[in-house]
């Protein structure tokens, strides 16, 4: 059941708060999580406070779409099925490790709030995919939430607080250089996000996994 009814008969819909994903192999993600967890035993809890992502958590995000009505989320799952049959699978690269933000700013708003590793996209695959999904959902007044132009990456640690140290750039110089992978994208996965719900057991949930049907 996706909507009730207020006593005047006017209809209140339910919400679910929806992230268009790709999946990240296990062997990419652990190697992500080790450099987490080489970050986290020289991380001193007085200057960072962080959540270290475990790496069955790990994803990329290809949209947002944030909180949607529970009765559209068929239909946006079928739209993008549709756009998927333009697209054919393609490989991605894992490409550099980096701070979402300065890590020698003095004022916190302006202080890293997550550790990323990017994801190299030369051909323009990732960017085509967004936005031709973003296109589709657009049509049907589904919009995504972005405070920034797309960059794929896919987030290792998130901070409430950061204040670089020595141990930690050393940390984070050593391993600027490793090789994290590479992982094909074949389907996309529909995830619901539910920590905001209390679900601390297991905060997100797949929907529906999509297949990219090109040629």
């Amino acid at each position: 059941m996706t909507s009730k009814k207020n006593q005047d008969g006017t209809e209140v819909f339910q919400y679910r708060e929806i992230l268009v994903t790709i999946d990240v192999p296990a062997g990419v993600a652990e190697r992500l999580g080790k450099v987490g967890s080489a970050l986290a035993r020289v991380s001193d809890p007085a200057h960072i406070d962080a959540f270290w992502i475990p790496p069955e958590l790990m994803h990329l995000t290809l949209l947002h779409l944030g909180r949607v009505r529970e009765d559209l989320v068929d239909l946006i799952q079928e739209r993008i099925q549709d756009t998927l049959a333009t697209f054919a699978p393609f490989t991605c690269r894992m490409g550099s490790l980096e701070l979402h933000g300065d890590p020698e700013a003095e004022d916190p708003e302006e202080a890293p709030d997550a550790l990323w590793a990017t994801i190299e996209d030369p051909e323009g695959a990732l960017a085509a995919l967004h936005d031709g999904i973003a296109a589709a959902l657009e049509d049907i007044g589904v919009q995504h939430h972005a405070a920034a132009p797309f960059r794929p990456h896919i987030a290792g640690a998130l901070f409430a607080k950061f204040r670089n140290t020595r141990e930690l750039g050393s940390v984070m110089l050593e391993r600027s250089g490793e090789n994290l992978g590479e992982f094909p994208v074949r389907e996309l996965v529909v995830l619901e996000n539910r920590a905001a719900d209390g679900h601390r057991d297991q905060p997100s949930r797949p929907v529906k996994r999509l297949e990219l049907r090109g040629d």
